[in-house]
């Protein structure tokens, strides 16, 4: 019986050698993302060619260490996530169970410091309505921070059902498609702090 086991997480070992590339759904859906992603910051780029001494005096109130700080975060909490793909692909599930939470306790180290900024702003006397500027940052950042928490949401679920792991041999590919989700998450953050905390 237990030679079975033994050959079964081996067969189920030897499937995950392929590369971890998630499923065409959620390329799909990261495809579909970035084009509204793209389409806003399209809009945001020409108010700001429109109205550029606004935007330039607008971006000059945010506080740059914020989102340089939120940046090494997720760059960080990507590297935990890929770890924990990797420990999935060998059937570890104590290392993916640890990396999910390091990566987890960044995205709330992510969301604690979003939240500092935004009451730290608010507290200054900016809002939504304040300028142009000011409605994108609080929506595309706001929208960002919906997916950090969904990505976190996913992330949670596979980390508390690590034990499916060698006997479930869909959890390696759930699993993939959230890393694939959250290095996006990653990414779209790149772009976000470029263009709203750097120009």
């Amino acid at each position: 019986m237990e030679e079975g086991n033994t050959d079964e997480r081996e067969g189920v070992a030897r499937r995950n050698t392929r590369p971890a590339t998630g499923s065409e759904g959620i390329w799909i859906f990261v495809l579909m993302d970035m084009i509204v992603f793209a389409l806003i910051f399209l809009v945001f780029t020409s108010e700001r060619v429109r109205q550029y001494e606004v935007y330039r005096e607008s971006h000059q109130h945010l506080n740059v260490v914020f989102g340089f700080a939120n940046t090494l975060i997720l760059l960080t909490s990507s590297l935990f996530v890929v770890q924990a793909v990797q420990a999935a692909r060998r059937l570890d599930a104590r290392q993916v169970s640890s990396r999910l939470t390091a990566a987890l306790l960044l995205g709330l180290a992510f969301c604690a410091d979003k939240a500092v900024e935004y009451s730290v702003t608010i507290g200054s006397g900016i809002g939504i309505a304040t300028s142009s500027f000011f409605t994108f940052y609080f929506a595309i950042t706001f929208i960002h921070l919906a997916h950090v928490l969904a990505g976190m949401s996913f992330m949670f679920f596979f980390q508390r059902n690590r034990d499916r792991l060698a006997s479930d041999v869909g959890y390696l590919a759930g699993l993939e498609n959230v890393g694939v989700f959250w290095h996006f998450v990653d990414l779209l953050w790149i772009f976000i702090y470029s263009l709203l905390y750097l120009t």
